[in-house]
């Protein structure tokens, strides 16, 4: 990621961190509103390991910890981590680093990987490095909530606010998903919130 869009994104999460507590609620709702469409195609148990990629204050990581105590969440702002850790404690590893950078995670270390919201932020080219990695730390699915095509008030604002690629994420996902998984399918949650799943093996 350019380093114009990480102090961006970090710009804006320091100045909305005072009203994210209500936002992240908000976007629980929607994360759990997907699980029982998820675990019909992810399988997931206490044995389950998890990293969730661009976990923010940990709100879809922390709804794993339901299922599972390895979870593990990644993120390049600080001040989004040390808000998780006082929700979560040392119930999510939570650790401070760049999505693309994941070099002391092995091939395969985990079952699932997962990102919430954050594929958006990214560029094409910085997005599909991304989703490589993703891949590769993943031993058996990769799943994204993100995003539909459906241009609507909100989404305007998280434009305006974030200064994000939505459009070319929602028009490049697709051939991206082709390019690094096997096979990979898109189940529309809500009107703009589809759930991507990847396989990392047939």
């Amino acid at each position: 990621m350019r380093e114009k869009d990480i102090n961006r994104l970090r710009r804006f999460y320091r100045l909305v961190m005072p009203a994210f507590k209500i936002i992240s609620r908000r976007m629980q709702k929607d994360y759990r509103s997907a699980f029982p469409l998820l675990l019909e195609q992810v399988s997931i148990d206490n044995t389950t390991t998890i990293l969730d990629v661009g976990t923010g204050t940990g709100g879809l990581a922390g709804l794993f910890l339901e299922f599972t105590s390895h979870v593990t969440g990644i993120d390049i702002s600080a001040d989004m981590i040390a808000e998780g850790r006082k929700r979560y404690g040392d119930r999510i590893d939570f650790r401070q680093m760049p999505a693309h950078e994941m070099a002391e995670f092995a091939d395969g270390q985990f079952d699932l990987v997962t990102a919430a919201y954050s594929l958006h932020d990214m560029d094409n080219e910085y997005r599909l490095r991304v989703l490589k990695e993703m891949r590769r730390v993943a031993r058996k699915h990769v799943v994204i909530f993100d995003f539909v095509k459906n241009r609507n008030l909100l989404i305007l604002a998280v434009e305006m606010l974030e200064g994000s690629y939505y459009w070319d994420f929602v028009n490049s996902i697709d051939c991206q998903l082709t390019q690094v998984f096997p096979r990979y399918e898109i189940i529309i949650v809500l009107k703009r919130m589809g759930l991507y799943i990847g396989d990392v093996n047939l």
